[in-house]
């Protein structure tokens, strides 16, 4: 079965850990060209530096950031698109809680989560 996956290019937010980072090492795996966007540039780097462990020739490209912030978002999507000639897939692992009881919350704090 052919590869789909091959030097496609696929952004995942959330994914110098977790959920992000296990499907970022999975497109990895299949030789497409992954990059991890979050707020913390060392555990991107360590995140970068797992997948490139891992699998050799992955190219895997790092933007620090943080995507609930409107002005960082766009001062860094546009240029992202334009380095990386286009984007295939975008993956949505950023994370967000609400901590309290239930009785406690805010239906705007649910609708901040979407």
């Amino acid at each position: 079965m052919p590869n789909c996956w091959k030097d496609k290019t696929i952004v995942i937010t959330g994914g110098s850990r977790g959920l992000g980072l296990a499907i970022a090492k999975a497109f990895a795996q299949k030789s497409a060209c992954v990059v991890l966007i979050g707020r913390n540039d060392e555990r991107l780097k360590l995140a970068q530096q797992e997948i490139r462990e891992l699998f050799h020739s992955a190219a895997v490209e790092i933007c620090s950031f943080d995507i609930t912030d409107e002005q960082a978002f766009d001062a860094n999507f546009d240029g992202l698109i334009e380095r990386l000639n286009g984007i295939d897939v975008w993956v949505n692992c950023a994370g967000k809680s609400i901590r309290c009881n239930l009785p406690d919350s805010k239906i705007a704090d649910y609708r901040d989560l979407m």
